[in-house]
């Protein structure tokens, strides 16, 4: 992953991240949050289990689903396949 972008708030603090990701690096990142429901996702942060499945919906139906038939499984299974 490269950090692309940082755009700070008005404390200096950031509020916005820019990160490119490998094909990899989405795929790890969609498996994890894929097994993750949304009570273990709020037990990481409040709001955990909003934010886990928009992040989760972004990378499956912007990524995923449109170069994969399968979706990310069907990328796992090719990587798994590859290693």
């Amino acid at each position: 992953m490269l950090i692309r972008q940082i755009n700070l708030d008005d404390h200096g603090r950031p509020e916005k991240v820019t990160a490119e990701l490998s094909q990899h690096e989405a795929l790890y990142l969609a498996s994890i949050l894929g097994k993750q429901n949304g009570i273990d996702s709020e037990k990481v942060m409040p709001g955990g289990a909003a934010i886990s499945s928009e992040l989760y919906n972004s990378l499956t139906g912007e990524l995923f689903n449109r170069y994969w038939s399968g979706g990310a499984l069907e990328a796992l299974m090719e990587h798994s396949d590859a290693t």
